[in-house]
């Protein structure tokens, strides 16, 4: 069974938070708002400027974000300028909108476990980035044939969608042996005092 995240992937829907209109989230954006360290991918809470500055990143091409981004102080004026004209786009329902709509895009299912088992201690955190190391796992499969718009859509990795990487990710895994479990597996498996520790 296909996960219904996963499966969205193929049907990109355009996407409206607080007025304004979304870009599929890519691996280039989501690279970006690494980039800016971002709490919708570093964790923490977010607050009106990291909205104002997601939905900007995340309103218009990565590239045309990346290029901008260049120039601090240029960037710093047009995060004021997006922010005076999309005020009541940044409201808590929005976040927890803005939230949703990267946990979607990144969501990869529970990997099996029957037990709970302790996970291996890592001495050092890593130093690559989620995305980057994520891009890295996409141009280990065919990515290009799998592009499902127009052809040459998907000229570079960042150009592949956060979803369809999660989903690629995943089928790298299933072929490696790796088995998933839905999330109500999962639930069943701590209830009963396991876990994927």
């Amino acid at each position: 069974m296909e996960y219904l995240e996963h499966t969205a992937s193929w049907f990109p829907t355009p996407v409206r938070i607080g007025g304004v209109g979304l870009c599929v989230l890519t691996l280039g954006h989501y690279r970006l708002l690494e980039a800016a360290s971002s709490p919708l991918t570093e964790g923490g809470d977010i607050d009106a400027e990291d909205v104002a500055l997601a939905l900007w990143i995340l309103s218009r091409p990565w590239r045309s974000a990346r290029k901008a981004m260049i120039n601090p102080r240029r960037m710093a004026a047009r995060l004021a300028l997006f922010g005076a004209l999309h005020r009541r786009a940044i409201s808590a329902e929005n976040v927890r909108k803005l939230v949703e709509y990267v946990k979607l895009a990144s969501f990869m299912p529970d990997r099996y476990s029957c037990k709970k088992t302790e996970a291996p201690q890592r001495v050092l955190e890593n130093v690559t980035a989620f995305g980057m190391r994520l891009a890295l796992r996409v141009c280990e499969f065919p990515w290009r044939d799998l592009c499902h718009e127009n052809p040459g859509a998907w000229s570079c990795v960042w150009d592949v969608p956060l979803s369809a990487a999660m989903a690629i990710a995943t089928a790298q895994d299933e072929r490696n042996g790796q088995e998933f479990q839905t999330p109500e597996e999962t639930a069943e498996i701590e209830k009963d005092g396991g876990g994927n520790g």
